[in-house]
């Protein structure tokens, strides 16, 4: 069993972050830059982690959400994250390349 512990953590420390530039292509950048000058004035991006529980399993998801000021629900813990137009762009287009 103490083999089957050091074999996790050996692998798990030679895991190294992603340190290149996030890259998009010129189709998602066009969809993305399309949708964030069409949206209605008062909406405005928020950055969204969401989990949902079910008897036998969770999900969690982890993406942009349009937020309205104001918006009650029981269940959201909005906090502020201060994100530049340019980072939000290069997220959201790459969710569609993906």
């Amino acid at each position: 069993m103490l083999q089957f512990f050091q074999k996790i953590l050996k692998e798990s420390s030679s895991l190294q972050p992603n340190r290149s530039q996030l890259k998009i292509s010129n189709e998602a950048e066009e969809k993305i830059t399309s949708q964030l000058e069409s949206r209605p004035k008062g909406i405005k991006s928020t950055f969204k982690i969401q989990i949902q529980y079910e008897p036998d399993r969770f999900y969690v998801q982890v993406g942009f959400d349009e937020f309205q000021p104001g918006q009650d629900t029981i269940f959201s813990y909005p906090f502020p994250l201060l994100i530049s137009r340019n980072d939000e762009l290069l997220l959201r287009g790459s969710k569609i390349d993906y």
